[in-house]
């Protein structure tokens, strides 16, 4: 049996799950990075998988930390230089789609910026694009629901500006990273560059 393995870090929690023939097999909790010697574990547990059994890495791609999808990127690439696995990158903003409904997943581009990920279903409407707070409200179609990974930092903003049409959201899960790619293959993409918004900041 052909497995995928699926990693994200574009946020401030490690996601992977190992899933095959369209259903998931195994699943790690999201680790935080504040004790990255159980992020690398899990990672390492993963990888510990028999090589010839991985048909597949798929990767959160961003927007989000610069380390953290550099280092699941590098994870993919190493897996597939070591067993000839295909790899393939996913806007990490898919794993908070809603399949029956639109919804703007806004996050933190830092330096005054958010970033807006804008989903019909399990389509993505258009490219990952960035707005200042000036124009965050009039870039989100009305009465579209919003969802952010980054409510610890933007919170009071989108509160602020969307009312209760905002909501923080879950903490990302693999798994509904692979079953978005799995129902929409076409937002999978073949051999991903990381998705950067703006040049590297500290403390991303």
């Amino acid at each position: 049996m052909k497995k995928t393995i699926v990693i994200d870090r574009s946020t401030a929690r490690t996601a992977l799950a190992l899933a095959a023939d369209g259903e998931i097999l195994d699943c790690v909790p999201e680790t935080p990075w504040e004790a990255p010697e159980r992020g690398a574990a899990a990672i390492l547990r993963f990888a510990d998988y028999p090589r010839a059994e991985i048909a597949e890495a798929l990767v959160g791609i961003g927007p989000g930390s610069f380390a953290g999808i550099r280092s699941a990127l590098g994870f993919a690439k190493g897996l597939r230089a070591g067993c000839g696995c295909r790899v393939r990158g996913i806007v990490s903003a898919a794993a908070f789609a809603l399949r029956d409904r639109p919804v703007a997943v806004v996050g933190d581009a830092r330096r005054g910026k958010f970033w807006i990920a804008l989903f019909d279903g399990l389509q993505l409407a258009t490219d990952v694009f960035q707005v200042e707070r000036e124009t965050l409200a009039l870039r989100v179609p009305m009465g579209v629901e919003i969802v952010s990974p980054d409510w610890r930092r933007i919170g009071p903003v989108l509160a602020e500006e969307f009312g209760e049409r905002a909501r923080e959201a879950p903490p990302l899960d693999a798994a509904a990273l692979y079953r978005a790619a799995r129902d929409n293959p076409a937002l999978a993409i073949d051999d991903p560059l990381p998705l950067y918004l703006n040049p590297a900041v500290r403390g991303d």
